[in-house]
């Protein structure tokens, strides 16, 4: 799955992949859902306010159909329309995966806008690697010490 891959039916861009030892590959995707706080910068209707999620995707033919699997990483609700970047009002940003060399982990690291801005950066975030043909509610984020 190269940069820019689209899954049919959303708007994505294909961020990260991995490929099991029986050559399915997994995708993950940065999700960007338009229509948040519509109107909240008069100034700037061009601006299409986000809160990323993070998705997930399969597939058995080397790439050339993509099966999706959900949203694997959301942001708690917390929309701050009234922020002056004028793209990003929550959510999960862009990201890198890495899994262990155990294939035992898969890591996520993620940019944060939820919050206020002590709370936003990075985080990091893990699923196990078993749980990838049905991944929605396995992956955790590491907070105050505890997945």
């Amino acid at each position: 799955m190269g940069l820019g891959a689209r899954v049919v039916g959303l708007r994505n861009d294909a961020c990260s992949a991995e490929k099991a030892d029986d050559g399915t590959l997994y995708g993950w995707y940065h999700l960007e859902p338009g229509g948040i706080c519509p109107g909240a910068h008069p100034k700037a209707p061009q601006m299409n306010f986000t809160a990323p999620k993070i998705g997930a995707v399969k597939s058995r033919d080397k790439g050339a159909t993509w099966h999706d699997l959900g949203i694997v990483l959301e942001a708690p609700p917390l929309i701050r329309c009234d922020t002056k970047n004028f793209y990003f009002v929550g959510g999960n940003g862009d990201f890198s995966i890495m899994l262990d060399a155990q294939h035992r982990w898969l890591y996520f690291f993620i940019s944060t806008y939820v919050g206020e801005a002590p709370q936003q950066g990075v985080a990091i975030a893990r699923m196990r690697w078993a749980d990838r043909d049905a991944p929605a509610g396995t992956v955790w984020k590491w907070h105050e010490g505890n997945w």
